[in-house]
């Protein structure tokens, strides 16, 4: 029996996998994808980020920077075309490689790294759960608790609540050309003829990358035409034939779907919690939501010991509520900034 089985591996759950397997607690990971995977992502890390990765994995390595891999910030035009500039020096990468070097810190630790197999049931028992894993690994196995980082529409989330989290689509373009916007800049549109929630353009490695998030995936493809034809009229795009798109999932945060930190013997971290900032910045509450789980789970058992679920369940909330709360304020603060936000004004 394992201590934790943990379904996906991206940041919440590669740094609950690294804190634990250090502690010598037993510990799986199983994510549907191959790794490296294409996630769509801005790949932003602020400094928050940053700290805690190195502090947990070390030294970041640079074959994950993207060029440049320095970035200035955040510059935002509001619903009425404001611009505001959110200054902070943060680091430029690609996420693939950053999900892939974390999987593998955590696997040389010692925890089991199982790809192209998803959590595709569990059944809570008295003292632990059983977990069913499909494709390549198909098996079923038991665990003192399970971990849900697979996202908002992910299995653990959506058979514990017997429906997906209420999830936003981004779709992402790639492709090579020439734009009048800083390079140094992540650079974010809130007008609602350019998307349901918002758009965006950066540059990585001589791409120029453009997306969109919206409610409804088939509108993906019609906002995504109206932003491009905004950026060559008003910021000289002249772009080429895309190379490649990414489309993904997060978690719409609505006072109706707030943060979900699990039930029972199943727990929930990352964007399978409603764990998202502002404009789709997920990585820094990803990593703060899995290592205040993991941090609980190593004060509530000893490696090899079950648990109490409740006392658990306390000490993870207990220390998750502070980020909890910082994320909440932000979303008020961009509610007080945008009119598509005002919804969040109550949050």
């Amino acid at each position: 029996m394992y201590d934790v089985v943990i379904a996906g591996a991206g940041p919440a759950g590669c740094i609950t996998a690294k804190l634990l397997a250090d502690s010598g607690y037993s510990v799986l990971i199983a994510d549907k994808t191959v790794m490296p995977r294409q996630k769509s992502c801005s790949g932003i890390l602020i400094q928050k980020s940053v700290g805690i990765l190195e502090h947990t994995f070390g030294k970041i390595p640079r074959a994950v920077y993207a060029e440049p891999h320095l970035n200035k910030g955040m510059i935002l035009t509001t619903d009425t075309g404001m611009k505001i500039p959110v200054e902070g020096l943060c680091l430029s990468i690609w996420r693939s490689l950053l999900d892939y070097w974390m999987v593998l810190e955590a696997a040389d630790a010692g925890a089991v790294f199982l790809e192209e197999t998803p959590v595709i049931g569990f059944v809570e028992k008295k003292d632990h759960v059983a977990v069913r894993l499909g494709g390549k690994s198909a098996s079923g196995l038991s665990a003192r608790v399970l971990a849900g980082c697979d996202g908002p529409a992910g299995t653990v989330r959506r058979k514990l609540r017997k429906k997906p989290g209420d999830c936003i689509t981004t779709y992402q373009v790639y492709a090579k050309g020439e734009i009048d916007l800083d390079p140094a800049y992540f650079h974010t549109f809130l007008q609602p003829e350019l998307s349901d929630y918002d758009a965006w353009c950066m540059v990585k490695d001589n791409y120029i990358i453009t997306g969109v998030g919206v409610h409804h995936a088939p509108d993906a493809g019609r906002y995504h035409k109206k932003f491009l034809a905004y950026l060559a009229e008003n910021h000289h795009a002249r772009l080429s034939a895309p190379e490649f798109e990414e489309r993904w999932l997060l978690p719409r945060i609505t006072p109706e779907n707030p943060v979900d930190k699990g039930e029972g013997r199943v727990f929930l971290a990352g964007d399978a919690a409603n764990m998202l900032n502002p404009l789709g910045e997920g990585i820094s509450s990803a990593l703060v939501s899995g290592s205040a789980f993991a941090d609980a789970f190593m004060r509530a058992a000893e490696p090899g010991e079950k648990p109490d679920p409740v006392r658990l369940r306390t000490m993870y909330e207990t220390s998750l509520s502070p980020t909890i709360d910082h994320m909440y304020r932000q979303w008020r603060l961009l509610a007080a900034i945008s009119p598509k936000f005002a919804y969040l004004r109550d949050i």
